[in-house]
């Protein structure tokens, strides 16, 4: 998905990676909607960062969940909206 959306990120020059910390990379789970959550958290990040990243993490939490987090350097929500 990351791959996917590099295009993205190369027309705006941000850096866009990955940080994947798993030991066992296949999800038993929807990919159709996994990926679609992701190229939504992905795209937007990208849309709203002007300068700087957008990073990507998968670690697993134990077992049987993993985790995701997109993380940037936009402008973010404003105070009044975060609730």
């Amino acid at each position: 998905t990351v791959e996917e959306l590099k295009s993205l990120s190369l027309q705006k020059q941000i850096n866009l990676t990955t940080e994947i910390d798993l030991k066992d990379a296949s999800i038993v789970q929807d990919s159709n909607l996994i990926k679609r959550s992701l190229i939504n958290l992905i795209s937007n990040a990208i849309k709203f960062t002007d300068t700087g990243k957008v990073v990507v993490k998968a670690w697993e939490v134990d077992s049987n969940q993993i985790a995701i987090s997109v993380m940037d350097t936009g402008i973010g929500i404003a105070a009044a909206d975060i609730d």
